[in-house]
């Protein structure tokens, strides 16, 4: 018995842990909601007029720190006081339709390159996609700039249960000029995914 023990011990550091699951999004839950004014918040205005939809009323609710950007697409929260099938984590998920014509990207916050695992929670119908947005700092000017999009996790969201997707990644094999990177969530045409429990967790790896 304890050379089982040991032998899984090895392989649990061999191949690296987790930083006690620490989630360096800063609401990758949904839980912080946000009401803008859609006739006073400019941004949301830009949004509107380019196809997106965030409900009735004046008030447009997005979760903090998860900004809409690519494409087109009505944006709900899910309020598991409603609709407690449609909420994984807590209180809160946040829903994405799009329609026959084009997909829809949301970004949210990333962090500096290295060893990360990231995973997300979906249910729904249609594919989505995590996107990392890679960043470099230009060597003339001292400018952070855009180096590269590259799809990190590609899945499709079923309807009646909640799928995890996850993967672990070295973003010194995928874009080793970058310095830091972002994650975004891509959603196919004719889709409807409520997305939960996002997480962008460092890997560490043993001494």
């Amino acid at each position: 018995m304890t050379k089982i023990m040991l032998s899984l011990v090895t392989l649990a550091f061999a191949a690296g842990t987790l930083s006690a699951q620490e989630n360096l999004l800063k609401n990758g839950g949904f839980e912080q909601i946000v009401k803008k004014t859609k006739s006073g918040d400019r941004y949301i205005q830009e949004k509107i007029k380019a196809g997106w939809n965030f409900g009735a009323g004046p008030l447009a609710k997005v979760p903090a720190g998860w900004i809409p950007n690519l494409g087109t697409a009505k944006l709900e929260i899910a309020d598991a006081e409603k609709e407690k099938e449609n909420v994984h984590g807590e209180r809160y998920a946040m829903r994405l339709t799009t329609g026959e014509n084009r997909g829809a990207h949301i970004y949210t916050s990333g962090a500096k390159t290295g060893k990360y695992e990231i995973a997300v929670w979906a249910k729904g119908k249609g594919k989505f996609s995590v996107i990392g947005y890679f960043y470099r700092k230009d060597p003339q000017s001292g400018k952070t700039k855009y180096a590269a999009s590259v799809t990190l996790i590609q899945g499709t969201a079923k309807e009646n249960r909640w799928t995890e997707f996850k993967k672990r990644i070295d973003t010194a094999k995928i874009k080793p000029e970058a310095g830091s990177f972002r994650l975004a969530l891509a959603v196919g045409k004719n889709s409807c995914i409520v997305f939960d429990d996002v997480k962008l967790s460092p890997v560490t790896e043993p001494e």
